[in-house]
């Protein structure tokens, strides 16, 4: 509880400072993105039936023996269909979708997601951008949750 005191201190802090939620110690541009719009740029970068095969991988592993059908569609319908289609971009797609899990305070998601949502494009100071947005309209608590919950996946990325 101690740890989370002192994180939500330095977030009132900062935004005292007007500073966004200590996202400063994110130096822009200090991240290659995994998974470049052009795979050519990268060649280490997995394909989408190697991203589809992994995250079917972990999906069986987390909950498959339990429940098999389920990990088979969330890959094939969500991930395979869903999240495919044309009509929106998979930046807003995550955006989406991190506005809903936080909304529906749906934590063990919303980590996945939020590192989805880098992947696909979205910044981190977008990202916290929209947690504030959120705040009014989501819930404060909600909201405070989901900006320490960015600020780990940000330290767990560099």
């Amino acid at each position: 509880m101690r740890g989370v005191v002192s994180r939500l201190s330095l977030l009132v802090k900062a935004a005292g400072q007007g500073r966004r939620s200590g996202l400063s110690r994110v130096p822009a541009g200090s991240r290659v993105d995994p998974f470049p719009d052009n795979p050519a740029d990268n060649p280490a970068t997995p394909n989408k039936k190697e991203r589809a095969m992994a995250r079917k991988t972990t999906l069986h592993e987390l909950f498959g023996d339990l429940a098999p059908k389920l990990a088979d569609l969330t890959e094939d319908v969500v991930f395979a269909d869903v999240w495919e289609r044309p009509e929106l971009s998979k930046r807003d797609r995550s955006l989406i979708t991190v506005a809903a899990l936080l909304v529906q305070s749906r934590p063990d998601q919303l980590k996945f997601h939020l590192n989805h949502a880098l992947d696909n494009g979205l910044k981190p100071e977008g990202l916290a951008e929209a947690i504030t947005h959120l705040a009014f309209y989501a819930g404060w608590p909600s909201a405070v949750a989901a900006m320490l919950l960015l600020q780990d996946v940000l330290a767990e990325r560099q």
